[in-house]
Order: C-alpha cells, then sequence, then structure tokens
C-alpha cells in the first residue's frame, strides 16, 4: 500500500506543478498584455490628440522672392496639412500643392534652398521645385 501511495504522489506532483506554471504565465500574460495595450492606447491617442493641434504657417524662401504657406486642412478623423507657394511681393499663387499629408506622421514641411521639402513618416521625403519655368513635384 505504500507504494501506490507514492506512485499516485508521482504522478499528481508533476501534473500540480504544470497547472500551477501554466496559471501564472497565463496571470503574466494577461496583466503583460493589459499594461502593454493601456500604454500603445494611451500613446496613440496622445499622437492623435496632437496631430489636431497642428497649426498653419508661412516662412518666406531663403532668396525672399516666395512664401511657403502650409495650411491645415480637415479631413475628418485625421488632420492633414497642405501648403501653396506665393510670390513675396504680389502674394499671387504660383503653386497649389495637390496632395494632404497626415499631420501625426508630418515632421515637416519648409524650405531647403530653393526647394520645399514634405518629411513625413508615411510617406517619406518628397520635394517641390521649381523646373522649367514652373513648380512641380519631383
Amino acid at each position: 500500500m505504500h507504494t501506490m501511495y507514492d506512485r499516485q504522489n508521482k504522478v499528481k506532483r508533476p501534473v500540480r506543478i504544470a497547472v500551477i506554471v501554466a496559471a501564472l504565465v497565463a496571470v503574466v500574460l494577461a496583466v503583460g498584455g493589459g499594461l502593454l495595450y493601456a500604454y500603445l492606447f494611451s500613446a496613440h491617442s496622445a499622437i492623435i490628440q496632437a496631430s489636431h493641434e497642428y497649426e498653419p504657417y508661412s516662412t518666406v524662401s531663403p532668396d525672399g522672392a516666395y512664401v511657403l504657406v502650409v495650411e491645415v486642412v480637415d479631413g475628418g478623423d485625421v488632420t492633414e496639412a497642405t501648403f501653396h507657394i506665393e510670390t513675396a511681393g504680389t502674394g499671387s499663387v504660383v503653386y497649389e500643392c495637390a496632395e494632404a499629408y497626415r499631420t501625426m506622421d508630418l515632421k515637416s514641411i519648409e524650405w531647403d534652398a530653393m526647394d520645399v521639402v514634405v518629411d513625413s513618416g508615411d510617406v517619406g521625403v518628397i520635394t517641390y521645385g521649381f523646373h522649367d519655368g514652373s513648380w512641380e513635384k519631383r
């Protein structure tokens, strides 16, 4: 009878340990997953909030001949920015950008020498320049 008792304990002990380990792993994954979700949701919410606070601005080209005017476009759930270029003297529009860029991904729209460079996390770096008498996307 003593032998049967030992066999039962040998069988039950590894099963108990496996159940305890599985329960601990489940708890750690549930808590860790919940914390990770909360962190990611919080970070995403902060990015969305900041994108809705994007401000329009204008800046003069290095040679003083043009003004880059960055405008905010309300795209509903997504705030976007676009730009146009005016002559500094008369304010007449010489180029109107057809694209709009999500402000949550937008790093900058700025002059680089005599080109306008859009740097955005989702589409990369795009350059607009004056070529053969007109402004164009390159």
